[in-house]
């Protein structure tokens, strides 16, 4: 499937990521980013994740992961690409149909159907070398 880039661009700039990621922890502001507990933080694995709603991107200080609104769907939900885009876009109501980016192939019948090359094949004779 492919999605043109100017709907990927479309869907990072009308979905906010400091919504996303205040739907999995609590984000308090600090002078035009918001920081809170990562929420991929496990026992022992404590930290803070920052959001600079500017350029609308995160900063995972347990994981050291950092990346736009889609990366951080792939990291939480542990979705591809493609199905981080669609979720987005859902969520901004964007309508964004994925189209192939080649037709599919068709395989072509074998050139030489009545050759049988299995397991007790062997060369004819008059093609034996040595």
């Amino acid at each position: 499937m492919f999605i043109s880039k100017e709907k990927v661009a479309e869907v990072k700039r009308r979905v906010s990521l400091a919504d996303i990621v205040a739907q999995d922890t609590d984000l308090f502001d600090r002078d035009g980013y918001f920081v809170g507990e990562s929420p991929f933080s496990g026992k022992g694995n404590e930290g803070p994740i920052y959001v600079n709603t500017d350029l609308n991107r995160f900063s995972c200080q347990v994981t050291g992961e950092r990346g736009d609104n889609i990366a951080y769907i792939m990291l939480r939900d542990d979705v591809s690409f493609l199905n981080a885009v669609r979720y987005l876009a859902k969520i901004g109501g964007i309508e964004v149909s994925g189209q192939s980016r080649r037709p599919a192939r068709r395989l072509a019948p074998p050139a030489y159907p009545e050759l049988n090359f299995g397991p007790d094949w062997q060369m004819p004779a008059s093609r034996r070398t040595a």
